[in-house]
């Protein structure tokens, strides 16, 4: 270089190393160069073996500051100054300062680090999420669509939480945390799993006390099928439709309850979702409709006739459904389905028709359920 110095010579102190207008943009640039002290003069090349540049730009022996270099408490009452530091930062910088080896001040960075990354991780816990009524009602709507839905075949899965949640995010991701929001998103999807177990428990005590009667011998108000719809969706809100597609469901539930009246509270919705899929597996949707349809002319001739105009079975109604519940299916039908364990009571084969033909659930085509298509 033009003075004689080699580059290893020139420190982040030399005013030689510090561009001019970065040290008129930089406050810190400018701190710098108020405690700098004058530039070394010229070393050779054996000099520099002899005698190492400490950290400060003059040299001293392991790298030391010289009695040259500006005092560093001296600059760091600037920076705490500068930058506005008060009570525990600036005990921190003093502490940092007073440290005399380098493993210490990396020991001290180190602690820093990790102190930013608890900071980091408490920001992302739940504790000061509160969800909006608006998130809450938006919640309930979709769990309780997400068990009557035409596509749902587990009633209870093992991620049926978190796919609601990705549908709800197609609709309604600005009352919703962003997807980074790892605590709050646990808040949600607990919600999610509340509401569902809830809606759960509405469903099945309802299907359950529309097969008894009354403590005076009456039968249940909620007997017939459209009537056991209305109790059941009585406290939901937030856009739930019923279609006949309710109806079929509704009719499953209360055939497994009758067909399983001994199930414990945990096997009764794997059951369901075992008779969902043996209905479901390698047939076509329209096949599959003719199967609930069989269940649910049973149900009619069992329970009473449905007194209403959503009497007819027609894969149509699925356009009449809200876009959300439709699109909605699209994350029903990728949820993992829960099925009864090993040890467990397995679910019949068949269903027997009402011809007796032993038609039905394993078997069978549409020409085999009296009533398909109807």
């Amino acid at each position: 270089m033009d003075d004689g110095l080699s580059a290893n010579q020139l420190t982040f102190l030399d005013s030689r190393n510090l561009d001019p207008a970065l040290m008129a943009m930089d406050p810190l640039a400018q701190l710098m160069a108020q405690v700098r002290p004058p530039s070394p003069p010229p070393l050779n090349d054996n000099d520099s073996d002899d005698f190492p540049l400490g950290p400060f730009g003059s040299s001293g022996s392991n790298g030391m500051p010289s009695e040259t270099a500006p005092p560093l408490d001296a600059f760091a009452k600037l920076v705490k100054h500068r930058l506005g530091l008060k009570d525990q930062e600036a005990m921190k910088m003093d502490a940092f300062v007073k440290t005399t080896s380098l493993d210490e001040r990396l020991t001290l960075l180190y602690g820093e680090l990790l102190d930013m990354k608890s900071t980091m991780s408490k920001s992302q816990q739940p504790e000061n999420f509160i969800m909006s009524t608006e998130l809450k009602t938006v919640i309930k709507s979709y769990a309780f669509n997400y068990l009557l839905h035409h596509s749902t075949m587990a009633l209870r899965g093992t991620n049926d939480a978190e796919h609601i949640l990705l549908a709800m995010r197609d609709y309604h991701a600005s009352i919703l945390p962003s997807k980074d929001s790892v605590g709050r998103n646990e808040v949600v999807l607990g919600e999610i799993r509340a509401q569902l177990t809830s809606f759960r428990n509405v469903i099945k005590t309802k299907v359950k006390t529309s097969m008894e009667k009354t403590s005076n011998g009456a039968l249940s108000s909620h007997r017939n099928i459209a009537d056991l719809a209305r109790a059941v969706t009585a406290n939901v809100t937030g856009g739930f439709v019923v279609t006949i597609y309710t109806y079929l469901r509704l009719a499953l539930i209360r055939w497994v309850t009758k067909e399983y009246p001994g199930l414990k509270s945990e096997e009764f919705w794997p059951r369901v979702n075992e008779s969902l899929l043996k209905m479901r597996t390698s047939r076509t949707e329209a096949e599959f409709i003719s199967f609930l349809t069989m269940i649910y002319n049973l149900d009619q001739a069992e329970y009473g006739q449905a007194q209403d105009s959503i009497t007819k079975v027609t894969l149509a109604d699925i356009s009449t459904l809200p876009q959300f519940v439709q699109d909605l299916g699209k994350h029903a039908a990728k949820v993992t389905t829960i099925l009864p364990g090993q040890g467990t009571k397995r679910a019949r084969e068949t269903m027997e028709s009402p011809d007796g033909d032993g038609s039905g659930i394993a078997g069978g085509s549409d020409g085999d359920v009296p009533g398909a298509g109807t």
